[in-house]
């Protein structure tokens, strides 16, 4: 199938206690589909503000894109789909996994400062 029209990308990325001690750092956007023209806009990096009410980003997708969520195969079909009053939102993510391996997954890196030993989370 023929894809076209713009898409957003967004996630985070926390350095390791390592890499604090590098003199560079590279940013690389890769793996796009074999035939596909890709141009990329407005990229920036910037320092995130620790924000620990929901440590989880882009949680109703209402954006209605999948910004800060990475889907483990890039062969699952998945799309943002507009789902009224949805929990409060006008969106979900509609994931199928069709003929793919038990283990795929949906995924997004957390921001770690928001974690502290024996700290219990209620996930909903």
């Amino acid at each position: 199938a023929e894809k076209s029209g713009w898409g957003q990308y967004a996630g985070i990325y926390t350095l390791s206690e390592k890499e604090t001690n590098f003199t560079k750092i590279y940013l690389q956007l890769s793996y796009t589909d074999v035939d596909t023209t890709v141009i990329y806009d407005d990229i920036s990096m910037e320092p995130l503000p620790r924000n620990c009410e929901n440590v989880v980003l882009n949680d109703s997708f209402e954006g209605g894109d999948t910004s800060y969520w990475t889907i483990s195969d890039r062969r699952i079909i998945h799309t943002v789909v507009d789902e009224g009053d949805n929990n409060g939102g006008e969106y979900a993510l509609s994931y199928e996994r069709g003929d793919s391996d038990r283990s795929d997954y949906i995924y997004q890196d957390l921001d770690v400062r928001c974690f502290e030993k024996d700290q219990e989370f209620e996930i909903k």
